[in-house]
């Protein structure tokens, strides 16, 4: 059976410990190889050797790299030049990752047995950049490359056994140097601060793993496997800065299969999660989705198959959806791909369906396994683990940007401070682009995978985006109405029943349309604010019906039967009168022509100046506080003038304004929200 069928029938878990168990036996059939070669190729040991050799490869191929090293060192005592227990001892080292060593003992083979082996100046690369001595690693990948122009049999025996291994080595080597130089320049602009176990309450001796946070970091929901058959949801919340201790989330939604990765929309309330052998499910595991509620306690709700094409007969896991709820990142066995388990990404459909999922590339997927992708809040940064790009060790967490063509660059790894020569995976970030989570094996943890995190300098984002939650309501009884908005890009943004909807947006300006039966048609310009996305940017528009604002005139007297001295009192008759708010022109930086989304937002208010001509205007014109003040007066002069003239043309009367060029205005506010002349009804 080919690997894809293989794959197709097993569990979330047994994928994961087939990833660990190949990894490891890779590393480990490589080492022994080359050793047993060497011994071999002495010809003159003695058995005594040949013995301890043999019995430190299987030590090895157990993962037992304290006992391999005794060993290798008690050869070294009695015969301190044996190259093989040299290159043993620096397996060991990169096994138990002390780096440090691993280079002693590579450095010792490079220089003083050159002709030993034709990939120690490849593996001693590979070492420096695990150490993030990214110029050494650079160094010692281009001496391999020299090495390459060399015969394998100058190498003796082992060249000759090692000439496939050259091979792949060769084919990975200009991106061993791009990654290292990426690295190099990219990794220290990250600043990633110390990495810090979440403690007792959240991780076990069991795995602990795939960390999801709600907005403000008040509750994590992650993954836990209770046996080798059986994942299971854990919520805990954050008490005064400390995690409560893990509990199973209730309420049926977890099963006695797996249940793994989770991802929610940024207004935490669609989630997405993995689940495995259900009676729904077309393959071994499918991606499912569910409401997450949050009220007293947090409830999983209406789970249900997703619909469209995205899951196939084979494994889709470890979901991660954009800010905008269009686009879904995930990993799949599905043949096609590049390797054993690739990343895929599909696009939600106009009826709400998934459509069929495309690859997304070979500068992130390999011919090894790809999984637990993450999509930042702008879409232009995807995180994810792999085992099959230079690493540190077993499994690293990379990062790949979006390019200006849609494809994606080259990935490069986070560093040696996130990745080990142990296994990250399940990288998820903040809403504020600020604090990192992960699992990770390595052995500072409480057993199994541990989940961690860290802090960074400066957030990780391309472009700023704000969690925008908006509500359309009546203006007078401040009820919900379900409606459809319309921006000025074309895009339609239904309101649910409560009249809410939600939008990851850049800062600028928000300019929208309502058009509702019974209330007048709705235009405006929020200004939406660059925002820490812990909590929601509030908007609210108030649409209004003609009804609602009324003035009381009185009926024109009668005159007064003498006959009827106690008259009844004057009728009142209620009659319609159009109100208008004052609105904000905003200009760019140093300049005063007015825009076109300023001009629309002019007309829908001219228009309803004509209905009033009984009021007058006041056009109050500011700057921000780049310039001189005498340059700034006149900036903000020609600002108001230039909304003056447009009022004139369009057949406001000149005796009805008056304009005031107020110069510059220094406060807490972001620049642009001061570039602005304020239209003001004054009577």
């Amino acid at each position: 059976m080919n690997m894809n069928g293989r794959i197709r029938y097993l569990t979330l878990t047994s994928l994961i410990y087939i990833m660990q168990n190949s990894i490891r036996s890779s590393f480990i059939l490589i080492a022994c190889m080359l050793i047993s070669f060497s011994v071999f190729s002495q010809g003159k040991n003695d058995k005594r050797i040949n013995e301890k050799m043999k019995n430190a490869s299987e030590h090895l191929m157990t993962f037992d790299f304290g006992k391999a090293r005794k060993i290798y060192q008690e050869i070294l005592e009695k015969k301190p030049g044996f190259v093989p227990a040299k290159r043993g001892l620096a397996v060991c080292a990169m096994g138990l990752d002390e780096n440090e060593e691993a280079e002693k003992w590579l450095l010792d083979i490079a220089q003083n047995h050159t002709f030993f082996s034709q990939i120690t100046s490849f593996e001693l690369g590979r070492v420096y950049y695990r150490m993030g001595k990214y110029d050494e690693a650079i160094r010692a990948f281009e001496s391999y490359r020299s090495v390459l122009k060399m015969p394998p049999n100058k190498f003796g025996m082992n060249g000759m056994r090692e000439v496939d291994l050259v091979r792949k080595y060769a084919m990975q080597l200009d991106d061993a140097i791009f990654e290292c130089s990426y690295a190099r320049d990219s990794i220290p602009a990250l600043g990633i601060g110390n990495i810090t176990n979440l403690g007792d309450a959240i991780n076990t001796e069991k795995n602990d793993y795939f960390p999801f946070l709600t907005n403000d970091e008040s509750v994590l929901l992650f993954t836990r496997m209770i046996t080798k058959n059986n994942e299971d949801f854990y919520v805990s919340t954050n008490e005064n800065g400390n995690w409560t201790k893990g509990v199973r989330v209730g309420d049926g939604f977890n099963t006695d299969e797996n249940e793994g990765m989770c991802t929610c929309t940024r207004d935490n309330i669609r989630l997405y999660f993995t689940a495995c052998q259900r009676d729904n499910v077309d393959g071994t595991c499918d991606i499912q989705q569910a409401i997450l509620k949050m009220d007293d306690s947090l409830r999983i709700d209406k789970i249900e198959k997703i619909d469209g094409t995205l899951n196939t007969r084979f494994w889709e896991s470890q979901a991660s959806i954009s800010c905008d709820g269009k686009m879904m990142f995930f990993s799949s066995s599905r043949p096609g791909g590049y390797g054993k388990t690739d990343i895929y990404v599909s696009y939600i459909q106009k009826d709400g369906s998934w459509g069929e999922a495309k690859n997304v590339g070979a500068n992130i997927n390999t011919d090894d396994y790809e999984e637990s992708p993450f999509i930042t809040n702008d879409g232009k940064t995807l995180f994810f683990s792999s085992t099959g790009l230079l690493g540190m060790g077993e499994q690293d967490i990379y990062m790949s940007r979006l390019q200006p063509d849609g494809t994606w660059g080259k990935a490069f790894n986070l560093g040696n401070k996130v990745n080990t020569s142990y296994r990250e995976l399940g990288f998820f970030l903040t809403a504020d682009g600020r604090t990192g989570y992960f699992a990770s094996d390595r052995p500072s943890g409480k057993g199994g995978l541990d989940i961690y995190r860290f802090s960074l300098s400066r957030p990780i984002k391309s472009d700023p985006i704000t969690f925008v939650e908006g509500y359309v309501k009546d203006s007078i009884s401040r009820t919900p109405i379900q409606t459809v908005i319309k921006t000025q890009g074309g895009e339609y943004i239904p309101t649910d029943e409560n009249g809410r909807f939600f939008r990851c947006l850049p800062p600028g300006d928000f300019i929208v349309g309502i058009d509702e039966s019974e209330y007048y048609p709705y235009r405006n310009n929020k200004m939406i604010q660059e925002w820490d996305n812990r909590t929601f940017f509030q908007v609210e528009y108030l649409l209004r019906k003609p009804e609602d604002i009324v003035a009381v005139i009185p009926e024109v007297p009668q005159p007064k039967p003498i006959s009827k001295p106690n008259p009844k009192p004057v009728p009142i008759k209620e009659i319609p009168v159009p109100t208008i708010s004052p609105i904000s022109v905003y200009f760019a930086f140093d300049r005063s022509g007015l825009t076109l989304p300023e001009q629309e937002k002019l007309d829908e208010f001219i228009m309803r100046l004509k209905e009033r001509p009984d009021l007058r205007l006041s056009l109050n014109a500011y700057c921000d506080f780049k310039g001189s003040n005498e340059y700034n007066f006149k900036l903000a002069d020609n600002r108001a003038l230039a909304v003056y003239n447009y009022l004139i043309s369009n057949g406001i009367e000149q005796g009805r304004i008056r304009w005031v060029g107020y110069g510059e205005i220094n406060d807490e506010n972001p620049r642009w929200m001061n570039r602005r002349v304020d239209v003001i009804i004054i009577d």
